[in-house]
């Protein structure tokens, strides 16, 4: 597995000029792509040219290894977020010292977590690491204060969470400062809306979809942990760290899998999170079946496969997503109405930043078409096939039997 490991002697020099601005390739190395790879970069970055949102949000959920490279989500990312990078207007400039001119309330605990985040990097030089962190910093105390064109905070001051320095370190470093920055402040008004208003209410109604949405899947492990988690006040608070974060702080070690998560979540809906956690719930299923104890429970949960099965968790979720869809979820869950937080009228949770005409059950269910054709087209080829042999063991069997009434004696 490649993981995030950079090791940078402790005699190196400084980075590169430009590399925390444009984002550094180095701290992500890439496997070697095969030919038949190549040959989807090359149409990935068409279509990313040519703007073609629809085409990379099914190549984010249909195929396995997502857009496979870090130069290919620098310029995907981005267009999946609602930035045109090409554009002079289109990447707001990011305040130099917007950590000096403007004190967070939570400009402490954002350096003890940014320094964890960091010191998984392996990053060992000081003076890069020093970097990285200062510039990470300048990152999200601009998206958080809504900095403007003018690089002065505005009177809004969002909810800084743990977790979220998660998501800013891997912006950073596969798009850079500039990019990293616009991409996090879409996602603060987008994916991550929720969190930004404080305290653990909408957290917790988020989450309040994700039993039910398995009780739905799998009646039989949603009523064992209806008698256990849910018995015990548990309920879905296992689940809390994979919403708030995407799963980059169950497997910050590793580069692939936390790259193919935001892959998957730039390209879907923000719910969609809820079911991809409900996707990776399931797989626990055989582990958590054999035992009664809650708080037993609430570990096997909590602890996600070192090695997980992430294509399979993201097909599950398209599923599901597909199968109970979010308004019915929600009107099970609320059926005297739903919270604003959940509310797909007003909801940024079911809404696109970009490309709004394109719509995921719209997406999805022209991935079904497609998708029962060919099985219709293969069982046509099949029965096709069938009947042919059919007819060709017919008429070799007439033949046979008209050569031999001829070879008999009269």
């Amino acid at each position: 597995k490649l993981q995030f490991l950079y090791l940078i002697g402790e005699g190196s020099g400084a980075l590169p000029s430009g590399a925390i601005m444009s984002g550094n390739p180095g701290l992500l190395p890439d496997a070697p792509l095969t030919k038949a790879q190549v040959k989807t970069k090359r149409r990935m970055l068409k279509m990313a040219e040519a703007g073609d949102v629809k085409g990379l949000r099914q190549l984010a959920m249909y195929s396995e290894q997502g857009f496979l490279c870090t130069d290919a989500r620098k310029k995907i990312w981005p267009l999946l977020a609602g930035i045109n990078v090409s554009s002079p207007h289109g990447v707001p400039p990011v305040p130099k010292d917007a950590d000096v001119c403007y004190q967070h309330p939570e400009s402490r605990q954002m350096d003890l977590d940014l320094d964890r985040s960091l010191s998984i990097l392996c990053i060992r030089n000081e003076e890069v690491r020093a970097e990285y962190r200062h510039a990470a910093k300048r990152m999200l105390m601009a998206a958080l204060t809504e900095y403007g064109s003018t690089g002065t905070a505005t009177d809004t001051t969002r909810w800084y969470y743990q977790g979220l320095n998660d998501i800013a370190c891997l912006l950073l470093i596969v798009l850079g400062e500039t990019v990293g920055t616009a991409v996090l402040d879409k996602l603060l008004n987008w994916h991550l809306s929720p969190w930004m208003e404080g305290g653990a209410d909408r957290m917790k109604e988020v989450l309040s979809l994700v039993h039910p949405l398995l009780k739905f899947a799998d009646p039989e492990l949603g009523a064992h942990l209806d008698d256990t988690l849910v018995a015990e006040g548990f309920g879905s608070d296992y689940a809390l760290p994979w919403v708030i974060t995407w799963m980059l702080h169950n497997y910050s070690e590793q580069m692939d899998v936390c790259c193919r998560l935001v892959d998957f979540c730039l390209a879907t809906p923000p719910v969609m999170m809820v079911y991809l956690c409900a996707a990776a719930a399931l797989s626990r299923k055989p582990d958590v079946m054999e035992v009664e104890e809650a708080t037993i429970h609430y570990a096997l949960m909590s602890r996600l496969s070192k090695d997980p099965p992430l294509f399979a968790w993201i097909s599950t979720a398209v599923s599901l997503y597909h199968r109970y869809p979010p308004t019915r979820l929600v009107k099970d869950v609320y059926p005297k109405g739903a919270p604003r937080v959940l509310d797909p009228a007003v909801s940024p949770l079911h809404v696109w930043p970009a490309d709004p005409v394109s719509q995921l059950d719209d997406l999805l269910q022209a991935c079904e078409d497609r998708h029962r054709r060919r099985r219709n087209a293969a069982r046509y080829s099949w029965e096709l096939c069938a009947l042919a042999g059919v007819v060709f063991s017919t008429l070799a069997y007439a033949a046979l039997q008209h050569l031999q009434a001829r070879a008999l004696p009269p």
